[in-house]
């Protein structure tokens, strides 16, 4: 199993905003595996016919020596309530593929959609979508 993955929006045939995973990846490396040498997302994403059209997730999924790609049709997951869910005791510095402690997280939803993670008083993060807040 690999133990880190990336999750990046392919839109017809493109995928968005490379600079910033690729930057991810390369912390990770350096993080995870004590290396610099993280491969390069452009040379490698090659997206299948298949996935030309629309919106499709690409999952890159890599340890320090190989990697894959799993790609599939993108379904927008309508989110209308939120659970607060205190998780300090998660370690969630890097896109772990173990998900197993935020699943356990998850759990704790009741009949909210999905949770928000409270890390140290701090809102993080839901179990699978990035949080952004808005002023007006």
């Amino acid at each position: 199993m690999f133990p880190l993955f990336e999750s990046i929006k392919i839109e017809n045939g493109v995928p968005r905003n490379l600079p910033w995973h690729q930057e991810r990846i390369a912390v990770s490396f350096r993080k995870y595996f004590n290396s610099g040498t993280a491969p390069e997302l452009k040379k490698i994403i090659r997206v299948p016919g298949a996935y030309e059209k629309g919106t499709v997730k690409c999952r890159f999924l890599y340890d320090n020596q190989s990697w894959s790609l799993e790609f599939s049709a993108y379904s927008p997951v309508k989110i209308e309530t939120l659970q607060l869910t205190e998780a300090d005791s998660l370690d969630y510095s890097l896109k772990y593929s173990d998900r197993s402690a935020i699943d356990q997280l998850v759990m704790r939803k009741g009949n909210c959609d999905d949770i928000l993670m409270v890390k140290n008083g701090m809102i993080c993060d839901t179990s699978f979508a990035n949080v952004v807040f808005f002023d007006g």
